[in-house]
């Protein structure tokens, strides 16, 4: 490596820091998404998109993609993304084309990450009811998420059982 080359290369370094770059997931194509309710699959098309995309999503790439999947991957620094394969999703063709282009990435199985992630979202959930008022409990068995007032059914109180059968005359009472 000449010295040219090893200084363009800190230079790229130092543009974007490691705690700065996205994290994204990257995948073949499938023809039928998961529904897992838990990750945001997209599509990526040219290298634009990269920059597009949010934290966190799952990148599904095409077979006639894989240059451009090659490209980002091989400057994960200088796109701002930190790229993991995410392996075992149904209906995925892990083809040895994707391997080949994929091989230098961190990989994260599909069923553990998914479990973790809705396991995280259930907890969430909890930790919000569980720091709820019981007003705020109570209040939420009539109202919507909206504020409007769920609609009531009237009840009636169970008549007793011992004086049911029997007739009432107006000297008992």
């Amino acid at each position: 490596m000449n010295i040219e080359a090893a200084i363009a290369q800190h230079d790229a370094a130092t543009i974007v820091e490691n705690s700065e770059r996205k994290p994204l997931l990257v995948m073949p194509h499938t023809p039928e998404l998961p529904n897992d309710g838990v990750l945001e699959y997209v599509s990526a098309e040219s290298v634009y998109d990269f920059g597009k995309l949010e934290s966190g999503v799952v990148v599904q790439i095409a077979t006639d993609k894989y240059d451009v999947l090659k490209l980002v991957a091989d400057n994960q620094i200088l796109f701002g993304v930190q790229l993991r394969v995410l392996s075992g999703v149904p209906g995925a063709d892990y083809d040895t084309e994707f391997d080949q282009v994929t091989w230098s990435l961190e990989r994260i199985a599909y069923a553990p990450y998914v479990s973790e992630l809705a396991l995280e979202i259930e907890v969430e959930k909890q930790g919000k009811l569980d720091s709820a008022s019981q007003h705020d409990r109570e209040r939420a068995q009539f109202t919507r998420a909206d504020g409007t007032v769920k609609p009531q059914t009237a009840f009636s109180v169970a008549k007793d059982k011992e004086y049911e059968d029997e007739e009432f005359s107006e000297t008992d009472a």
